[in-house]
């Protein structure tokens, strides 16, 4: 078996619908789907979930799921084994979502922590720089890759989802073989943790009066010590910001890879060593 069936193999890629997000309350599970690779295909299953809240009209718009679909249905945390058929799966399970700190925020309120592999922050990493990619979410990239599931599959309801997101995966992997950021000579999964831990250079600005600009060379110096001093947690005095020798920056902060860039162009702009650290 080749490394990359091994890791595909090794995975269970999951995809969540909740009810509505209210305030800072981690919404309840309505539908879980979860796919393994089993002899060269995803093989798929979903479940849906009643929830304690009712599930409004704003919910359904955005997951097609409704109240009377869920009526009878047993309450997610009442379940003992949140994903049963993957518990007699041979290889030690890592779990892969198209925006796994939401996957992974919503499933660790019953009990569940796996590690987990993003297949959104690998598309990040990879195309962040790429101005053929206009999108990183998981439709766009379906269409853009071309990759081929029944045309009845249905947005935002997890089957669909997760097999998407599972032959997404399996593209990703072959761009990271071809650019060598994986290789043989051990198992794909603990690679590409550690990869995705290291933050990328992104080459121009997306939004913004400095949208099109050069991060490193042409944004105002000015502007990169507000987005430094701006999404820090606890920020000391901002005039002693060019002899801080440390900055961290949480690990599931959306957009770490940007904070780092402006971080280099400080340094380099302003003779400053701050050197960048992820936080655990």
């Amino acid at each position: 078996m080749n490394r990359k069936n091994e890791f595909l193999e090794s995975c269970v890629v999951i995809d969540t619908e909740t009810t509505q997000i209210i305030g800072d309350k981690t919404p309840e599970l309505l539908e879980l789907g979860y796919g393994l690779y089993v002899n060269g295909e995803w093989v798929i299953n979903s479940e849906l979930h009643n929830a304690t809240i009712p599930i409004t009209p704003e919910t359904s718009f955005f997951n097609n799921i409704t109240q009377s679909m869920v009526d009878g249905k047993p309450i997610f945390s009442e379940n003992i084994n949140p994903i049963p058929a993957a518990t007699d799966h041979i290889n030690p399970l890592v779990a892969v979502a198209h925006n796994a700190s939401f996957d992974g925020l919503v499933m660790s309120q019953y009990g569940y922590n796996p590690e987990w592999i993003c297949t959104l922050e690998i598309a990040r990493k990879l195309f962040m720089n790429d101005e053929d990619i206009l999108n990183l979410k998981q439709p766009y990239l379906r269409y853009k890759f071309g990759i081929l599931v029944d045309a009845d599959i249905v947005l935002h309801r997890t089957d669909g989802d997760v097999l998407i997101c599972g032959h997404l995966l399996s593209i990703l992997i072959d761009m990271l073989e071809v650019l060598d950021i994986v290789n043989d000579d051990s198992p794909y999964a603990p690679q590409i943790i550690e990869w995705l831990k290291i933050p990328a250079i992104v080459n121009k600005y997306d939004f913004g009066k400095y949208k099109g600009d050069i991060i490193m060379d042409t944004v105002d110096v000015s502007h990169l010590k507000w987005l430094l001093w701006g999404p820090m947690k606890d920020p000391s005095n901002p005039k002693s910001l060019p002899v801080m020798e440390t900055m961290q920056v949480d690990s599931s902060f959306y957009n770490r890879h940007l904070y780092y860039t402006v971080l280099k162009a400080y340094n380099k702009r302003t003779n400053s060593n701050i050197r960048f650290e992820i936080s655990a």
